[in-house]
């Protein structure tokens, strides 16, 4: 058997706003055999107010059952040639807890972002200039998924992004928010 353990703290704050607020969560895991684990955790959330969220404490239990092994997620960077790629990461650039990322995409005339900071509903890019495509999300410190398509075609990371495969090994581009001042 293997127990596994997490945890995280913090505080938000700022001098211009009057909301701060402490959060917390610790976890762990026991894995009972190489297709069966357990887990608990239990913490403080923050709140969202854009979504009229006052924060909570919440307690979950969870058992999982795979069917296949279990695989250490993997990040992983392809050397695609972005120039001939359909998309491409061009940048991503955070200012506090806003993150604007910048897609390249040749030809297109709509492109959409969709990922777990959306609820993966698809939320269309604004063009700001020749081939190049932006959104601004605010984004919580941690890792995000997300995927692009272009002109309503199939989903699919953008070139030169990391990526990570998941359970069902359907790929999707990574984003890593670090905490302010990290």
């Amino acid at each position: 058997r293997r127990i596994e353990l997490a945890g995280v703290a913090g505080h938000r704050g700022s001098p211009q706003s009057e909301l701060r607020a402490s959060f917390g969560a610790l976890a762990a895991r026991l894995r009972f055999t190489p297709s069966v684990d357990a887990g608990v955790s239990w913490g403080r959330s923050l709140p969202d107010l854009l979504r009229s969220s006052p924060g909570a404490r919440y307690a979950t239990v969870s058992v999982r059952i795979r069917s296949l092994p279990y695989q250490q997620p993997r990040i992983t960077r392809r050397r695609d040639d972005t120039r001939r790629a359909p998309s491409s990461l061009h940048s991503v650039t955070t200012h506090g807890d806003t993150t604007i990322l910048v897609i390249r995409a040749r030809d297109a005339t709509r492109v959409e972002l969709s990922g777990n900071f959306t609820s993966w509903e698809p939320v269309a890019l604004e063009p700001v200039g020749r081939d190049q495509w932006r959104g601004v999300f605010v984004l919580r410190p941690g890792v995000h998924r997300y995927n692009v398509r272009l002109n309503g075609g199939a989903w699919m990371a953008p070139a030169g992004a990391g990526r990570m495969s998941d359970d069902f090994g359907a790929e999707s581009a990574v984003l890593v928010v670090q905490p302010h001042g990290g």
